[in-house]
Parts: structure tokens; C-alpha cells; sequence
């Protein structure tokens, strides 16, 4: 356990730019959430109740810092459209290991089944094969 923890926190390390910062928290209703602290600087939320394989953790960071690159907290585009864009950065800047994990675990049902803001976890899976 203690090796696996500590290969997720450097990879961490590795994967988030330095102007990113990485909280856990427990209190998040989902994986993960993008935004920016009182100081201005651009946070990453993951969920510390779901434990992710660090290829998995990689694309769902990826997704998030996505948020940041294409500035949807300055954006008029509807919610599932920014979320369009983000899946589509982390397929882009993911490794081929991180695309095979999400496309599985998107596939398998994994995540939020459906929701108005991701669209359904197929969905998901599907344009991540076709990115």
C-alpha cells in the first residue's frame, strides 16, 4: 500500500505542471474537480475516497487540467461541451497506458453512469477511442 502511494504521489509530481496544485479531499461528490484558490492559483481536487490506478489518475488529471488550458472558467460554452473538450485534451496529452485505463473503465460503467454534464459513461469510452 505504502509503495503504491508513494508511486501516485510522484507521479503526481510529474504529471501536474508547477502553476497546479493537487488537494485530496473527501468532500467531493465525484473524481475530481478544477478551480482556482483565494490567491488565484489553479487547484486540482481529487477524491481521496476512490483509489485510482496511477494510468487512470493520469487522464483524469489531464481532464482537469484541460479546464485551466482552455479557460471554461471564463467560458459561455454550454457544460457538456467544455467537458467534450476537456476528454478530448487528456486523449490528446495522455499516455497510451492512460487512454487504454480510461477507455476501459469508461466502458466497464465506471464513473457517473450518466450525468448532464459528462454525458454517459459509454459515451465517454467512445470518444476517447475516437480521439
Amino acid at each position: 500500500m505504502l509503495k503504491f502511494m508513494l508511486a501516485m504521489f510522484f507521479g503526481l509530481l510529474c504529471s501536474v505542471s508547477s502553476a497546479q496544485y493537487i488537494q485530496y479531499t473527501n468532500n467531493l461528490n465525484h473524481f475530481a474537480s478544477a478551480s482556482h484558490d483565494r490567491f488565484g492559483r489553479e487547484v486540482i481536487q481529487l477524491n481521496s475516497r476512490l483509489r485510482f490506478r496511477p494510468k487512470l489518475q493520469e487522464f483524469i488529471i489531464n481532464h482537469e487540467k484541460a479546464h485551466f488550458a482552455m479557460n471554461h472558467f471564463r467560458s459561455n460554452k454550454p457544460i457538456l461541451l467544455q467537458e467534450l473538450e476537456a476528454d478530448r485534451y487528456a486523449t490528446q496529452r495522455s499516455s497510451m497506458g492512460a487512454r487504454r485505463a480510461a477507455y476501459r473503465f469508461f466502458l466497464l460503467g465506471g464513473g457517473s453512469g450518466f450525468n448532464k454534464s459528462h454525458g454517459s459513461s459509454w459515451s465517454r469510452a467512445r470518444r476517447i477511442r475516437n480521439y
